[in-house]
């Protein structure tokens, strides 16, 4: 098979014998792949990189070649901006299937790790905001989010949603990520949405996710 060059976010890496890297990525041009990395006992995650391959029928790619093009230190900067984006990475691994490829969702995860970097004060609101954001656009773009034209797909009764609730979740759908993080929701509905978003992704993933737990521990309660 062809080499292949790819832009890509490393969602996961992990030690594989000596000086070798097994690593999860999440590429423009293929979607998720698993490639393994000879020669570094290091790569941070998540991060931006440039890679050429080796395709292989296994699955596992052999990587020839890594070029870091950003590497999200930034995120150092607070534990919520840490916890974040480590969750962004892992609920992307865990909601795709190999080598289906979504762009959509591939400029949704490095614009929000890019946001999450260029913060200069951090505030826990705004990355609580983009965090809901991320959960409902990735859904959509995996096609996991209803329409919310029906009510018997929402889980719960119409007239449950205190008014407006449905409109934000509806905007927040359509609307670009730049676009949502402007929008002002109050305490009540961001609850019903939270507690909504969080139904759906229970449902597609009923085991809880490590990152998520840290990123509670870090939220004020």
């Amino acid at each position: 098979m062809a080499i292949q060059k790819a832009e890509a976010v490393v969602l996961r890496a992990e030690n594989f014998r000596e000086q070798s890297l097994l690593i999860d990525l999440y590429t423009r041009e293929f979607g998720k792949i698993r490639g393994l990395v000879k020669g570094r006992r290091f790569i941070p995650s998540p991060c931006y990189t440039e890679i050429i391959f080796y395709p292989q029928r296994s699955g596992l790619h052999f990587i020839s070649e890594y070029t870091l093009r950003k590497s999200f230190a930034g995120l150092n900067k607070s534990l919520l901006c840490l916890g974040a984006g480590n969750y962004f990475a892992e609920l992307v691994n865990r909601l795709t299937f190999p080598e289906h490829k979504n762009e959509q969702l591939f400029h949704l995860l490095l614009f929000s790790l890019c946001f999450l970097v260029g913060l200069e004060e951090p505030r826990e609101e705004q990355i609580k905001h983009l965090i809901l954001i991320f959960e409902i656009k990735t859904l959509t773009s995996l096609g996991l989010f209803p329409s919310l034209e029906k009510e018997g797909e929402l889980g719960m009764k119409e007239n449950e949603f205190l008014p407006g609730t449905l409109s934000c979740l509806r905007y927040l759908k359509r609307e670009g990520v730049q676009k949502g993080l402007l929008l002002k929701i109050n305490g009540q509905m961001r609850e019903q949405i939270e507690k909504f978003v969080g139904h759906l992704l229970s449902t597609h993933l009923p085991e809880k996710m490590r990152s998520r737990e840290f990123l509670e521990r870090c939220i004020t309660r």
